[in-house]
């Protein structure tokens, strides 16, 4: 069959053109279906990586349908995991609406430690559970 295009015509066969549909993504529909983990948790792609790497946050690895090159990918339900158990400093300031060394030195005063080694991950993380209590300081 000819197929007709802004570019002249062509020759496509039928499997031709329903491939060709199959790769019309919309961008809207996958920005809402594969959001990056630190969209989600108000982090940064340098921090989401390091909890990846440190194994806080669990990964898979999947082939891009694109491309067919391995994408590594954390799982919708592992970001909400990781989001109902820890909170990130600068998250609970904002909460508090107080600057994050104040926190800081009030959750330290409450004997609040931190999840994991800041320095490794390159930001502080609380278990939520842990930073409950506190939350009545002023």
């Amino acid at each position: 069959m000819l197929w007709q295009s802004k570019f002249g015509s062509s020759d496509f066969s039928m499997e031709a053109r329903r491939r060709a549909r199959l790769r019309v993504l919309d961008l809207e529909e996958v920005r809402v279906l594969v959001r990056r983990p630190e969209d989600k948790l108000s982090t940064t792609a340098k921090v989401a990586a390091a909890l990846i790497r440190h194994g806080h946050l669990k990964s898979i690895t999947v082939v891009n349908p694109i491309n067919r090159c391995p994408t590594v990918v954390v799982p919708a339900q592992e970001v909400e995991r990781f989001d109902r158990e820890f909170v990130s400093l600068f998250a609970i300031a904002r909460q508090r609406g107080r600057h994050f060394i104040l926190v800081k030195k009030d959750l330290q005063h409450s004997g609040v430690e931190a999840a994991f080694n800041p320095k490794k991950i390159g930001a502080t993380f609380y278990r939520r559970a842990e930073t409950m209590p506190a939350d009545d300081l002023p």
